[in-house]
């Protein structure tokens, strides 16, 4: 079974500034993967710049497994041409690698977009988030020409701390007005 990993991750930065190297290294856990499925063959499709699938440093990927193949996908490839070279490879399955984060939010929309140019070409495909906990990704295509409600939408991460803010606030102006009055009452004392 020929199995491509790909993934969608870029970063803004150059690959002349940018290192990504890991303990143990992705291309000895490339390697570890084949030699724990002999039968299968693995490939592993990503950008250069920002992935976190390949060993990279000044600009070149610096460490590549022994058995596993790599495919570099240029930055800012379109989604149908992005799975043309994925199809290119005759995968019997293709696996997205994506990590939704903030303000990458866009990345696994581009992964799923790829895997539905996938799927069209007849590749199976599986889209879950690094951490498995997402099962299926849905994405419904429809276009509105309304405002987006922003009422009661904050930028704050939610934390599940339901702590008054405000109550510090007045302890601590409590606290100095006390100091403060303690301070006035001595001078004044001193002073009759």
């Amino acid at each position: 079974m020929r199995i491509v990993f790909y993934s969608a991750s870029t970063s803004a930065h150059s690959n002349s500034s940018t290192k990504t190297t890991y303990q143990p290294f992705r291309a000895d856990t490339w390697d570890e993967m084949d030699r724990l499925y002999p039968d299968c063959e693995f490939v592993v499709a990503g950008p250069l710049n920002g992935s976190y699938i390949f060993d990279v440093a000044d600009g070149e990927i610096c460490k590549k497994p022994e058995k596993v193949k790599y495919v570099l996908l240029e930055s800012g490839m379109s989604a149908e041409d992005t799975a043309e070279l994925i199809a290119q490879q005759r995968p019997d399955i293709a696996v997205a690698i994506a990590s939704g984060a903030v303000p990458f939010d866009w990345v696994p929309i581009k992964t799923a977009l790829i895997a539905e140019e996938l799927q069209k070409r007849g590749i199976a495909t599986i889209f879950a988030y690094e951490d498995g906990n997402t099962k299926e990704i849905e994405i419904t295509k429809e276009l509105t020409n309304e405002r987006i409600p922003t009422g009661g939408y904050s930028n704050s991460p939610k934390t599940e701390d339901d702590t008054n803010i405000w109550l510090p606030f007045f302890l601590l102006l409590l606290s100095v007005g006390g100091i403060a009055g303690i301070i006035w009452y001595t001078k004044r004392k001193n002073h009759d």
